[in-house]
C-alpha cells in the first residue's frame, strides 16, 4: 500500500497542473494582501478633492443676497469650512473625528447667523462657542469632549427615561472615559461603535419575543456574538475585530482562497483514475500484485493527501504573504469565538482557530474531492469529472441562497446547507432550521457512501481488454 501511494504523490507532483494553481494561488494572495492592506485600510477623507472643487465653482454662481439661494449658499459654505478645518489635522487623529462628528452644528450655525439671521448679538454668541470649541480642539485633550458628550446623554436619558437608544448612548459615553477610548481611527473605538450598535438591534429584538421568525433569532443571536466580542477588545485590549492583518487573514483563509484549494482538489481527483484508462497505463497498473480494491483505495487516500497539501499550501503562503505585507505582531492575539450554550467567551491560540476554521470547511473539500474521484472512476472521463464537480460546487451557492433565504424545508436534505460545518460550532443556530450538527455530519457521511462505494464497485468491475 505504501508503495503505490509514493507512486501516486510521484505522478501528481510530475503533472504541471498542481504548479500552475500554486503560482495563481500565490498571485492571488498577494493581491488579497495588497487590497487588504491599501484598500480596506484606506481612511479617506470625508470630502473628496473633486466635491470641494465642485462646491467652490457653484459657490461662485450663488448670490448669498438672494432669499432663494441663501440656503443652499449657507449649506455648501458649511461643508467647505468644514472641510478646511478637518484638513488642518490628520486624518486618523481624535480631532478630525471630533469634527466630523460635531464641528457641523458649529459652522452651520454660525454661517446661518453670518448670512441668513444677520442677528449680531446672536452671531457673538454662536461665534465665542465656535473659538471655544476650536480651542478645544488644539488643547489636545479629547477627553473634554468625551465629558461634554457624556453629560448630553445623561440629560437625554433624564428627559427621555426608559428609552433603549438614550440609554445605550449614555452606556457608550461612560464607557468611553472609563476605557480611555479616544476618537479617531482606532480599534478600541471601532469596538465601541459596534459594541453600541450591537445592543440596539438587540434591544429591538428583546422588545418583540413574540412570534419571533427564525431568521430574527439568528440575527438576534449574531448581535448578541459581536457585542460580546466588541466588549471583549475594550476590555482586554485586544484588536480581534480586525480582519486586515496577518491574524485576520489567516483566520479567514479557507474562506478566502476556497475556489483555489477546490479546483485544485478537482484537478487530481478528476484526472487521477480517468487519465489511467486513457493513457492505457492502467493494464501496467493492474498487473501488478495487488487487488484492484487496494489500488483505488491507495489513490483516493492521495486525494485526501492532496486536500491536506493545498490547505497547508495556502497557509504557509498567506504567512510569508501576510507577514511581508503586516508583520507579524497580530500574531500573539489570540482566536476568539463566543459560546452561545455557556454565554461566554472562548479564548485560544491562532493556531487553534486555524484548525478549527480547517475543520468546519473540510467536508466541502473532501465532498467535493470525493464526487469528482467517483465521477473520473465511474465514467474514465477527466473531462467530465473536472466540469460536473466545478458546476457542482458553484451550484452549491445557488441551492444555499435558495434555502436561507426562502427556508425551503426539503433542501435541509441537500448536503450544501450542510457541509460548512462551523455554523454549528459553539451553539450557533445553523443557517437553516430544523439542522444539527449530528444531522449535518450523518448526512455528508451518507453523500460520500453515495458516491465513493459505486466508483469502487465500477473499477472493481471493469473491462480493460479494450483499453
Amino acid at each position: 500500500m505504501n508503495s503505490l501511494i509514493k507512486n501516486e504523490i510521484i505522478k501528481i507532483f510530475k503533472k504541471k497542473s498542481i504548479y500552475v494553481m500554486l503560482i495563481v494561488t500565490l498571485a492571488f494572495t498577494i493581491l488579497t494582501n495588497v487590497i487588504y492592506k491599501y484598500v480596506y485600510n484606506m481612511n479617506g477623507d470625508y470630502f473628496s478633492e473633486g466635491y470641494i472643487k465642485v462646491l467652490e465653482e457653484e459657490q461662485k454662481n450663488i448670490n448669498p443676497n438672494n432669499p432663494e439661494e441663501i440656503g443652499i449658499y449657507v449649506s455648501n459654505q458649511t461643508d467647505l469650512e468644514l472641510f478646511r478645518l478637518a484638513k488642518q489635522y490628520d486624518k486618523n487623529s481624535w480631532q478630525y473625528a471630533v469634527i466630523m462628528n460635531n464641528g457641523r452644528d458649529y459652522i452651520s450655525n454660525l454661517n446661518y447667523e453670518k448670512y441668513q439671521n444677520h442677528d449680531d448679538e446672536e452671531l457673538a454668541i454662536v461665534q465665542a462657542k465656535y473659538d471655544e470649541f476650536i480651542k478645544r480642539l488644539n488643547e489636545n485633550d479629547w477627553r473634554k469632549f468625551a465629558e461634554e458628550e457624556l453629560e448630553n446623554a445623561k440629560q437625554n436619558a433624564t428627559l427621555i427615561q426608559d428609552d433603549d437608544m438614550m440609554n445605550i448612548e449614555l452606556e457608550k459615553a461612560q464607557m468611553r472615559l472609563d476605557y480611555n477610548i479616544e476618537y479617531g481611527n482606532n480599534y478600541k473605538n471601532e469596538a465601541l461603535s459596534r459594541y453600541s450598535s450591537s445592543k440596539m438591534q438587540i434591544a429591538n429584538y428583546e422588545q418583540n419575543t413574540e412570534n419571533r421568525k427564525y431568521y430574527e433569532q439568528k440575527s438576534y443571536q449574531e448581535a448578541k456574538e459581536d457585542m460580546e466580542k466588541a466588549l471583549y477588545a475594550i476590555k482586554n485590549d485586544k484588536d480581534i475585530l480586525n480582519n486586515s492583518n496577518l491574524r485576520g487573514t489567516l483566520l479567514d483563509m479557507f474562506s478566502s482562497y476556497e475556489l483555489f484549494i477546490i479546483i485544485t482538489v478537482v484537478l487530481i481527483a478528476g484526472a487521477i483514475v480517468s487519465e489511467e484508462f486513457n493513457k492505457g497505463t492502467i493494464k501496467l497498473l493492474l498487473v501488478r500484485p495487488y487487488r484492484r480494491t487496494k489500488i483505488l483505495f491507495a489513490k483516493f487516500i492521495v486525494v485526501m493527501l492532496t486536500i491536506i497539501f493545498i490547505m497547508l499550501a495556502v497557509g504557509i503562503m498567506q504567512f510569508i504573504v501576510g507577514g511581508i505585507f503586516f508583520g507579524f505582531d497580530s500574531l500573539s492575539i489570540p482566536a476568539i469565538e463566543y459560546n452561545h450554550n455557556t454565554g461566554s467567551i472562548v479564548e485560544m491560540n491562532l493556531l487553534q482557530g486555524i484548525l478549527l476554521n480547517a475543520l468546519g470547511r473540510l467536508p466541502i473539500y473532501i465532498l467535493i474531492g470525493t464526487l469528482a474521484f467517483a465521477i473520473s472512476s465511474i465514467f474514465t472521463n477527466t473531462a467530465v469529472a473536472i466540469t460536473i464537480s466545478i458546476l457542482g460546487y458553484m451550484a452549491a451557492q445557488i441551492i444555499n441562497q435558495l434555502a436561507f433565504s426562502f427556508n425551503i424545508a426539503w433542501l435541509k436534505y441537500f448536503i450544501t446547507p450542510n457541509w460548512e460545518l462551523s455554523q454549528f460550532f459553539y451553539g450557533r443556530l445553523p443557517n437553516m432550521q430544523g439542522t444539527s450538527l449530528l444531522f449535518a455530519i450523518t448526512l455528508c457521511i451518507g453523500y460520500f457512501s453515495i458516491m465513493i462505494i459505486p466508483a469502487f464497485m465500477t473499477f472493481k468491475k471493469k473491462n480493460i481488454k479494450n483499453i
